[in-house]
C-alpha cells in the first residue's frame, strides 16, 4: 500500500537492489565505489555500521516498542450484570475506569465506549464538580475547612528553610507566596499537585470524565455523582496539622514510576493494563510513611467499599442504564470495586476495544513546523515534538543525530536526522555507496523493530535518492521515507497501532507530515 503519490516524491520505476522484499532471500551486497583509502573503507564496511545501528538502538526508531510488542490492547470498560429473578432479561450497567487528567497525545475515547455511553440513559461520576451547586458546596468547604483563620498562615507548620523552599516552589509554578500561605497543607497539596500535571502536560479538560461529561450535556444526559464534592474533601480537612503536612511532602513528590517498566502512567493506561495499575499505586503506597499510608487507606480502600454501596443501588432503578465513570486505581485488587462486585453475586463481561478515536482537540489543533536551522530542514508536526540530540565520536568525525518524535496513543510521527563527518560526505557522493548505506540502514531498522518488510521502492527527492518503506511489527506498521541528501540522512516514519476505523484521522495527519517536508534544493 502507497502513502501517497503527488509532486513532492518522484517515484522510479527501479527497485533497490534484493532488499528482503518479502520472502525474497537476505539481501546481497552490490559492488562498491572504489575508495582511495582502505583503511576508511575497512571503517565503512565494520565501524560505521556498528554505529548505525547503535544510533538506531538509541531511540532513532525505538520509542514505539515498549507498546507496540505483546498482547492485544484492552479498555476499562466492564459490563456488570445481576441476573433479575423476576424477568427473563437481566439488568445491568457499565463501569469505566478513567484517567481523571490527560495529555493531548492520550486524549480522547475508545469507539467501544463511546457506543456504550451513547446508549446509556445516565452518566454518573465520583463527585459532579460542574454542577452548580456543588460548586457552591466546595466554594464554602474550602472557605470554611481549607483557609486558615484571619492572622493565621501555614508558616507555623514548617521550619524556615522548609518554608522558603515551598514559596519558591509555589512561586515557580505562578502562585503568590502570601495568598498561598493563607490555605492550609492540605489544599497546598492538592493545589500544587494539580498545577504540576498541568504544567507537564495533563490537563483535566482533556481527561476521561471531562470528555464524557461534554458528550452527556451534549446529548442533554443527566449527570450524577457517587459521592458529594464534601465528603471527598472531608477527608482532607479532618486530618491533623502534623498528618497535613506529611501529606504536603507525599503529594509533591514525583509519582513513583517502576524504572523497569520505562513508561508512563498514561502508556499503563492506554493499554488497559488493570494489573500493572495495581503495582504501580502498591509501589507509589510503599514509598510513603505509615500516617500516610493510613491515610490513603481510607481515600481508596474505604471509598471503595462506600461507591460500590452506591453502584449497587443504581440496579434499584430497571428503566434506565448506567454509565458509571470512575478512578482506575479503584478498580483492581482484593479491596477493588471489581472484586468487590463480584463477592456480591454481580458477573463482569470486560468490553473489548474497537479502535481509539483521538479527541477534537487533538485532530483540530493548529499544525506546527519544526525547524533544523543548521541544514534548512522544516516538517510539520500536530504538536510541537521531543527533541532529542546525541553525538557519536568516531576516528573520522562526528555523527550528530537530532530526532523530533510526536508521540500519540496509537500514532507516532518522528523525523530523525543523521549529519556525518566532511570525510564521510566525500565518500557519500558516489551512488554505489549511498545506497550501500541506505540499505545497511534498513536492514538496522528491521532488526531494531524485528519487523517485516511489507514493501520499498526508490524514489527521488530534490535530486537526492531515497527509499518509501512499509514494515509490519508483530502490533503495528511503520510507513515513512529514507533520504540521503547532502551529508545527511533522514529517516521521517510514521507508526499505526491497530487496525484504522470509520473516522481515523491517522491517516490524514500522515499525509499532512509527509508533505511538509522541505529541503534545500541540491545543488547540480
Amino acid at each position: 500500500m502507497k502513502l501517497f503519490k503527488d509532486s513532492l516524491f518522484s517515484y522510479q520505476n527501479m527497485r533497490p537492489p534484493e532488499i528482503m522484499r518479502k520472502s525474497a532471500p537476505p539481501m546481497k551486497s552490490h559492488k562498491r565505489a572504489r575508495l582511495e583509502d582502505n583503511k576508511l573503507r575497512l571503517y565503512l564496511s565494520t565501524s560505521f555500521f556498528l554505529a548505525l545501528t547503535l544510533l538506531l538502538l538509541m531511540g532513532g526508531c525505538t520509542n514505539t516498542q515498549h507498546a507496540r510488542k505483546g498482547t492485544k490492547r484492552k479498555i476499562f470498560l466492564w459490563k456488570v450484570t445481576r441476573p433479575s429473578t423476576t424477568s427473563t432479561s437481566p439488568h445491568f450497567l457499565y463501569i469505566y475506569g478513567t484517567i481523571h487528567s490527560s495529555s493531548l497525545a492520550y486524549s480522547g475515547l475508545d469507539r467501544a465506549v463511546r457506543k456504550v455511553f451513547e446508549k446509556a440513559d445516565v452518566l454518573v461520576v465520583e463527585s459532579n464538580t460542574e454542577s452548580a451547586k456543588n460548586i457552591s458546596n466546595m466554594k464554602a468547604y474550602i472557605q470554611k475547612y481549607g483557609l486558615y483563620k484571619k492572622g493565621e498562615t501555614v508558616r507555623k507548620s514548617f521550619t524556615q528553610t522548609e518554608y522558603q523552599n515551598l514559596m519558591k516552589r509555589a512561586k515557580k509554578l505562578g502562585y503568590s507566596p502570601k495568598k498561598l500561605a493563607q490555605m492550609k497543607p492540605w489544599m497546598i497539596a492538592l493545589i500544587l499537585s494539580s498545577t504540576e500535571r498541568s504544567q507537564r502536560g495533563q490537563k483535566s479538560h482533556l481527561g476521561k470524565e471531562a470528555l464524557l461529561a461534554h458528550i452527556a450535556r451534549k446529548h442533554k444526559k443527566d449527570i450524577r455523582s457517587l459521592e458529594t464534592v464534601k465528603a471527598q474533601l472531608s477527608l482532607f480537612a479532618q486530618l491533623s496539622p502534623n498528618m497535613q503536612k506529611a501529606l504536603l511532602k507525599e503529594y509533591t513528590k514525583p509519582l513513583y514510576i517502576p524504572k523497569e517498566r520505562g513508561i508512563n502512567i498514561e502508556e499503563i493506561y492506554f493499554r488497559g493494563d488493570l494489573e500493572s495499575i495495581r503495582l504501580l499505586h502498591r509501589g507509589y503506597t510503599e514509598q510513603q510513611s505509615k500516617e500516610v499510608q493510613a491515610f490513603n487507606k481510607k481515600l481508596l480502600d474505604d471509598r471503595n467499599v462506600l461507591m460500590t454501596k452506591n453502584i449497587i443501588k443504581l440496579f434499584k432503578d430497571k428503566k434506565k442504564t448506567y454509565f458509571v465513570a470512575i478512578g482506575a486505581a479503584h478498580l483492581p485488587g482484593l479491596k477493588g470495586i471489581l472484586n468487590l462486585l463480584v463477592q456480591q453475586g454481580f458477573t463482569l463481561e470486560r468490553v473489548p476495544s474497537e479502535g481509539f478515536i483521538p479527541t477534537s482537540a487533538a485532530q483540530n489543533k493548529p499544525w506546527h513546523t519544526y525547524k533544523d536551522t543548521s541544514h534548512n530542514i522544516s516538517i510539520k508536526f500536530p504538536t510541537p515534538p521531543a527533541i532529542r540530540d546525541i553525538t557519536i565520536h568516531q576516528k573520522y568525525g562526528a555523527i550528530r543525530r537530532t530526532v523530533a518524535t510526536l508521540q500519540f496513543a496509537r500514532f507516532e510521527m518522528i523525523l530523525a536526522k543523521w549529519a556525518f563527518p566532511n570525510k564521510l560526505k566525500e565518500s557519500l557522493r558516489s551512488n554505489a555507496f549511498q545506497q550501500e548505506v541506505l540499505n545497511m540502514w534498513l536492514k538496522g531498522w528491521l532488526k531494531n523493530t524485528d519487523g517485516r518488510l511489507a514493501d520499498i521502492e526508490t524514489v527521488r527527492f530534490k535530486g537526492s535518492t531515497g527509499y518509501r518503506v512499509e514494515i509490519e511489527t508483530k502490533t503495528a506498521v511503520q510507513e515513512g521515507y529514507l533520504i540521503l541528501h547532502e551529508g545527511v540522512l533522514l529517516q521521517m516514519f510514521t507508526t499505526l497501532v491497530g487496525t484504522s476505523f470509520r473516522g481515523d484521522p491517522r491517516k490524514e495527519w500522515q499525509k499532512i507530515f509527509f508533505q511538509s517536508l522541505t529541503l534545500p534544493q541540491k545543488p547540480t
